[in-house]
């Protein structure tokens, strides 16, 4: 776990980047779609792996696992308005909340069924249906505003927290 984690935390920075260049939903599927390859290389050579086959096997699934939520979540900001940041974001907070715990449910019914394989099967399956859906949605509707986003870099330059933002518009109500 460690691995995965250690992956998907140094993910970011390239997967924000690569997103910015071929556009945020090529690089969900292209993600998603590796990270379901990863996951079947797990179930194929776990048993004959090494400690250090395993471990970067891991950080492989990590590093595409884990920036998905954060790069769909820029494709969202890149197409809400302004005034909805807030609306899309308690939305896909709400539905990461619901996958965050319907998931364990899931994989281990699925892991009960078939073993501890079972949550690496689930996880390729889960990522392979995110990826058609992705490319069912680039192609019914491409992209016509492709470069209408904040660069990556950008919009973690600008970003405040929450409590910076509301004392600027405390103040700017103040002065008016």
């Amino acid at each position: 776990m460690t691995s995965a984690v250690v992956g998907g935390a140094a993910a970011q920075w390239p997967m924000g980047y690569v997103s910015d260049r071929i556009g945020r939903r090529r690089t969900l599927a292209g993600a998603a779609f590796t990270c379901a390859v990863v996951a079947g290389m797990i179930l194929v050579l776990a048993s004959d792996a090494s400690f250090v086959d395993i471990n970067q096997l891991g950080a492989a699934w990590g590093f595409f696992a884990f920036p998905l939520y954060t790069i769909a979540v820029a494709h969202a900001n890149d197409k809400a308005s302004v005034n909805d940041y807030v609306m899309v974001s308690s939305g896909l907070l709400l539905m990461f909340g619901a996958g965050a715990v319907i998931g364990p449910f899931v994989a281990s019914a699925v892991m009960s069924a078939t073993g501890p394989n079972g949550l690496y099967w689930l996880t390729a399956m889960v990522h392979l249906l995110l990826t058609v859906y992705v490319l069912q949605r680039i192609v019914r509707r491409p992209s016509v505003l492709a470069e209408q986003h904040i660069a990556f870099s950008d919009a973690l330059a600008i970003t405040h927290t929450a409590s910076h933002v509301y004392e600027e518009e405390i103040q700017q109500h103040a002065d008016d």
